[in-house]
């Protein structure tokens, strides 16, 4: 049950959002509002849901190219600023992407085939030369996906929100790039804006997000049973054990 709060009282502003700054009363007042009858959702919550009407007179038309540089994510509605049946699906649709739990994925031997691509399709002279793979320049862009990801990505993604969640070698200039270009080539927009390249895995670790992990490396052993030991030395041997596990246990 929502608190019974007094409602600040706004001045109203004359015009259109840019003929007049909000004061700091306004301000103030708007956060007391949020704080009070919201529970200072905006201000704790993880997950923000943006939504704004196609048509709408600044948002949607004028201003729009601005305002989706600081909110690219915020989900376009049909209409304009007034509620209207055809965006209810597009509403209902954002609310329940915002609150799937999230599963993070690392690339290598996990999407990408570093180990089947080393063993199979790797220059020898380079293997024998080489003191570290990794640090190949270009090796990134070389790898074919694992058997049976994108099948099963294609099915979680519908429960779950995916990210990237992987390294790049510090002595591997082209890595990032390349990595970043195998994940457009292969999977398409399925993980636009949502990869992320850290040597702490840790610091993304938040209540109802997975891992799926070959190692424990950078971190990836911090999410405690959260992290889903992917290939032959874990438990999850397969992408089709890891899509069961997550499907069955967590709808």
């Amino acid at each position: 049950m929502m608190p019974t709060v007094e409602l600040p009282k706004l001045e109203p502003r004359e015009g259109h959002p840019e003929d007049k700054k909000p004061s700091e009363e306004m301000l103030a007042g708007y956060k007391r509002y949020e704080d009070g009858v919201n529970h200072g959702f905006y201000n704790h919550s993880p997950k923000i849901i943006g939504l704004f009407a196609k048509n709408d007179e600044l948002l949607g038309t004028k201003y729009k190219k601005p305002f989706k540089t600081y909110y690219d994510n915020a989900r376009l509605i049909p209409g304009g600023h007034h509620g209207n049946p055809e965006a209810i699906p597009a509403v209902v649709q954002a609310i329940k992407d915002v609150m799937k739990p999230i599963l993070y994925i690392d690339m290598d031997n996990v999407l990408a085939d570093f180990g089947g691509y080393v063993k199979h399709s790797l220059d020898e002279v380079l293997k024998r030369e080489t003191e570290d793979l990794d640090e190949i320049p270009g090796i990134f862009a070389q790898f074919p996906v694992v058997k049976g990801a994108k099948e099963a990505l294609a099915e979680l993604q519908e429960k779950f929100e995916l990210y990237i969640l992987t390294t790049s070698p510090w002595n591997n200039p082209t890595a990032l790039q390349d990595k970043h270009n195998w994940l457009k080539l292969h999977f398409g927009k399925m993980f636009h804006k949502h990869v992320i390249f850290t040597h702490q895995k840790n610091l993304c670790i938040r209540p109802k997000a997975w891992l799926v992990d070959d190692r424990p490396n950078h971190g990836a052993y911090l999410f405690g049973d959260h992290w889903l030991h992917f290939g032959k030395d874990g438990k999850y041997k397969t992408w089709e054990d890891v899509k069961v596990y997550l499907l069955e246990h967590h709808r």
